[in-house]
């Protein structure tokens, strides 16, 4: 089966790494999956070119370009499935796949459709989701906001939860591991971009520290609010039991040796971090935040705090410092419900179900 994937950029981001990783899944497979970047090839581009697959670049360039050179691409290489991810990517891709006589086209939406709202881009969005036999979103939360939204059809939107990779070495995690002397680990993998609201995490973090002085944090990312953020690290005085380890080809080092996870996003859809930190067995501490909250309930892993509060998430951050019983309770349910629901070979699984069911309609 040959399968187009389409996404704007192969930049390091939770998508990016989820594309690349079903990639390479699907090639292990037997399938035959080729990478489309409208704006640019990005670190994992290169790197899955490097492992031999196709990546087309065809941008930069604005969304006539875009349609047309898709369409070219699809005309030429004659996929049997065009999966796009987001947006403009759907906006661009699903209409040139339906034309040029692609018979299944699948879109999957990563991210809510949250204030400051691109009415433009989601207006077209909405009318290029009715291109796609099938509109995925990647938690329930996602889902129902893309049909209370108006975005996607009722009938050919489902949801497929994220899955992720485990850390291939899972006997090195420091499970269990806390004491005081040693002190508590929470580790947060995201960009450093608005949406992430680390400033929220910084301050919370600087607030726990003063009841629990042995905690500590790292911020694995990178993103437009560095220079921000290391600015509001020196303000707040956090040195020593913090710091920013940049972007990272590998996070499963900085998993391992964590205690807890923590995210303060206040817009999300599901990110694979989190599910990544599941698969190494991580408590989490998470903001109600699209898919985040609704994974978290599911999977009994954590402790969830409303969007923005410092004070909510300063206390999460302590209370799981401070019952490490409980913590590696919840630690244990976080790995059996990364097993139950979130491994990347049921993520495929219900992939493939949807390529399966459009290619047998478009050839009975």
């Amino acid at each position: 089966m040959k399968i187009a994937h389409v996404i704007y950029t192969m930049e390091r981001g939770g998508a990016e790494r989820l594309v690349a990783l079903m990639c390479r899944m699907q090639r292990e497979r037997g399938d035959a999956p080729a990478i489309h970047c409208l704006h640019a090839v990005g670190a994992f581009g290169e790197e899955l070119a490097a492992e031999g697959f196709p990546v087309v670049l065809h941008g930069p360039a604005g969304l006539p370009h875009y349609f047309i050179s898709l369409y070219r691409e699809f005309r030429r290489y004659r996929p049997d499935v065009v999966h796009c991810h987001n947006a403009t990517p759907t906006i661009a891709g699903a209409p040139a796949a339906r034309i040029a006589g692609v018979p299944c086209v699948v879109a999957t939406r990563h991210q809510l459709v949250a204030p400051p709202h691109n009415w433009r881009r989601e207006l077209k969005f909405a009318l290029a989701s009715r291109f796609c036999h099938w509109n995925v979103a990647v938690c329930e939360a996602t889902r129902r906001n893309l049909l209370n939204s108006g975005l996607a059809p009722e009938r050919s939107t489902v949801t497929i939860y994220n899955g992720a990779e485990g850390p291939r070495r899972l006997e090195e995690q420091r499970a269990g591991s806390y004491s005081a002397a040693g002190g508590f680990t929470f580790v947060h993998v995201g960009r450093l971009v608005p949406e992430k609201d680390q400033r929220t995490l910084l301050k919370a973090f600087a607030m726990a520290q003063k009841i629990r002085p042995e905690l500590r944090l790292q911020i694995v990312g990178g993103g437009v609010l560095q220079q921000e953020l290391l600015s509001l690290a020196r303000e707040l005085g956090l040195n020593g039991n913090f710091e920013f380890c940049g972007e990272q080809r590998d996070v499963a080092p900085f998993l391992l040796n964590a205690d807890a996870f923590v995210m303060s996003s206040v817009s999300e859809g599901l990110p694979v971090s989190l599910i990544e930190a599941m698969s190494a067995g991580l408590p989490l501490i998470v903001t109600d935040a699209g898919g985040m909250g609704e994974v978290v309930k599911l999977a009994r892993a954590g402790i969830i705090v409303p969007p923005g509060s410092q004070e909510a998430l300063a206390a999460a951050m302590v209370e799981a410092a401070a019952n490490p019983r409980k913590t590696e309770q919840l630690a244990a349910s976080s790995r059996a419900a990364y097993l139950a629901y979130f491994r990347p070979e049921a993520m495929l699984d219900g992939y493939n179900r949807l390529y399966a069911s459009a290619l047998r309609e478009a050839h009975a």
